[in-house]
């Protein structure tokens, strides 16, 4: 099971040039055309069939595939750093919000790309 991240942490990602080589079930951010603009998931891509499919870290929800045309970056999830030390208080929710932040800074520190 994946260890919840600890609220307020640092996320450290690296962007994935070349999809073909993430590893199935490496916990990434996809950031996606569209509405949802981004998820914090495993993946695992198939590019033969044209798709990735997306686990989330809480087994309540099901997996699904996207189509890699609705896909614009991947992220890998690297590591996170932290000054709490976790403790089973810490729920996945946190995860998103602390994910949320971190999208925000990358996003300002890059140009706006054509949509």
């Amino acid at each position: 099971s994946m260890l919840p991240i600890p609220e307020g942490a640092d996320v450290i990602c690296r962007y994935a040039a070349d999809w073909s080589e993430i590893k199935p079930g490496t916990l990434c951010i996809v950031i996606l055309k569209g509405e949802q603009d981004f998820v914090f998931k495993k993946v695992t891509p198939d590019p033969a069939g044209g798709i990735l499919r997306l686990e989330s870290l809480n087994p309540v929800y099901a997996p699904y595939e996207v189509p890699l045309d609705e896909v614009l970056e991947i992220w890998t999830y690297y590591s996170y750093q932290s000054r709490e030390l976790p403790t089973s208080g810490h729920e996945v929710q946190h995860i998103a919000v602390t994910v949320n932040e971190i999208l925000k800074q990358i996003r300002s520190m890059q140009p706006e790309k054509d949509r």
